[in-house]
């Protein structure tokens, strides 16, 4: 059913939380396999690798579950690498819904937020779990890919970083209201050889007055804190 590795158990309030959730999923009758340092149990393969996407896409789900709470915009490679390139569908817990709505695939993933209780969200990934059709809904997006020719690096500068940083300080592609996004999209339940796409959408743009407003009147003291981990 669902797969989590975790290796920050504790480093930050936010560790604590998710960890406190997931007993809560576990409590509720969800199946999870878990690995990492905080379960003392290795996956038994690098990550980034083929091998590594093969082991996580034998499953349906996979925790994708921050280290901070509401920590604006703060989305990591447990969304992208371990849920979407792995082909499975992401259970996000961390940041608001929102936050994953501006950049995500639509639909393409199940906010731990929307649902009243772990038990309601276990009933509803036990419902997808018996009904192909509606877990296969989540992989709809992916049929409105097109192909690039950028090499893997030159798509990951080009999305992230400072090159993002400037054109979104700069108003960029505010006359099309479009972004393209690039990323490194597993083609679903087909083998396990990236293929670089491109996903067009059109995203609300939005303005910051002040960037010291934006970064330190946050939700979570985690958020602004620095940690090791």
């Amino acid at each position: 059913m669902a797969v989590w590795i975790v290796s920050n158990c504790h480093g930050t309030n936010g560790a604590v939380r998710r960890m406190n959730v997931f007993r809560k999923l576990s409590s509720a009758g969800l199946k999870i396999d878990t690995f990492g340092r905080c379960f003392k149990k290795r996956p038994g393969v690098s990550r980034g690798t083929q091998q590594f996407y093969a082991f996580i896409a034998k499953y349906k789900f996979y925790l994708a579950f921050e280290n901070s709470y509401h920590c604006r915009d703060y989305i990591t490679e447990k969304f992208f690498e371990h849920g979407l390139s792995a082909g499975v569908v992401p259970v996000v817990w961390g940041t608001k819904k929102e936050d994953y709505e501006t950049i995500a695939p639509p639909k393409s993933f199940i906010h731990v937020d929307d649902f009243k209780s772990p038990k309601d969200l276990v009933k509803y990934l036990k419902f997808l779990d018996k009904n192909d059709e509606e877990y296969q809904s989540y992989f709809a997006w992916r049929h409105n890919l097109t192909l690039t020719k950028r090499s893997g690096l030159q798509a990951r500068h080009y999305q992230y970083g400072w090159c993002k940083m400037c054109r979104s300080l700069h108003g960029i592609e505010s006359k099309t209201r479009t972004i393209p996004q690039c990323e490194h999209y597993m083609p679903l339940k087909k083998g396990f050889n990236q293929t670089l796409v491109k996903l067009r959408k059109t995203v609300k743009r939005r303005v910051i007055h002040s960037l010291y407003d934006w970064w330190y009147d946050n939700d979570d003291s985690d958020c602004t804190m620095p940690t090791s981990h």
